[in-house]
Order: structure tokens, then sequence, then C-alpha cells
């Protein structure tokens, strides 16, 4: 049986001329069940949070319906030279925005 595998991709990289580079902050992960050699596996992203420096993008990895791994990273924007949380650049924003599926208000930013 021929495996398919379908991407996605979207930069949403923090590194910007004015001195903004990426970090993982946190990583969390949940293995429920074993996946094997020829499993057919989904993998699935969704925006958790998205804040003015950071956001989470929650994982999970299934068989059929069957739930196999949870997980989230935090990833967040710091300056190059000294590692101070700065704002998300606005076209990542915008991004991550779109995907949340609606308008970020203050308490989610926070």
């Amino acid at each position: 049986m021929p495996a398919t595998l379908e991407r996605v991709e979207v930069k949403l990289d923090c590194v910007e001329p004015d001195g903004r580079r990426g970090i993982v902050r946190e990583v969390r992960v949940n293995y429920m069940r074993p996946a094997f050699v020829d499993d057919l596996l989904t993998a699935t992203v969704e925006l958790e949070h998205l804040g003015r420096a950071q956001f989470t993008l929650g994982q999970r990895v299934l068989r059929d319906e069957e739930l196999l791994v949870q997980g989230s990273i935090n990833l967040a924007c710091v300056t190059t030279d000294g590692l101070k949380p700065v704002r998300v650049p606005p076209r990542v924003h915008a991004v991550l925005q779109a995907a949340l599926g609606h308008e970020v208000t203050q308490e989610e930013e926070a």
C-alpha cells in the first residue's frame, strides 16, 4: 500500500535584520501509545496561544482516530545580542493570528 505524506510549509521564524531571533522556550510531549514502522500516521499542528513575544503550538500524532502522541512547543522571539523578549514580527503575527481564526484580544496577548 503506497503511503502519502501531505505537507504544508509556513515559514514562522523570527529572524529579522533588526536583530530578532526565534528560540524554543519549552517542549512537552506525552507518548500514549506506540507507533509502528508501517503505520499510516497523521500529524496535526494548531495554535494554542499567541502572545506579544511568544506563541505555543499544539501537536498531535494519530493512527486513524487513535491518539498516539500529544505535545506542545512554546516559541519566543528575543534579541540576538541579549536574548531579551521582543515582539513577534508583524508578518509572523499575522500568519499566526489568521491560524487562530479571530482577532487576538489583550488578554490573549499577555
